[in-house]
């Protein structure tokens, strides 16, 4: 389980590959931007299956949707829960 923690809550992602973070919560020098936001876009895809509203659009993770990981990040999105991005670095978008 990634190592991140902000006061009681812990993130549930697991790290990176011979790492202690998770790619939302490496510094930036540690993670590539568009692998990052390749995994934020398939976040956001499972948030919005498990929790689907009419007002909410999808626009640039339409196209970064990538099977695997939205099936591995379904795994931690529960209905009617909060979105969280505690502590998540995010670089520069091209």
């Amino acid at each position: 389980m990634c190592q991140y923690r902000f006061h009681s809550w812990r993130c549930p992602f697991e790290p990176e590959p011979g790492k202690e973070l998770c790619i939302f919560h490496l510094p930036l020098d540690q993670k590539e931007p568009k692998e990052f936001y390749k995994h934020l876009a398939n976040y956001l895809l499972a948030l919005y299956e498990k929790n689907p509203t009419p007002e909410r659009k999808k626009p640039w993770i339409v196209s970064e949707r990538d099977e695997k990981l939205l099936d591995h990040y379904l795994r931690f999105v529960t209905p009617g829960e909060d979105w969280k991005f505690t502590g998540f670095v995010f670089p520069d978008m091209d």
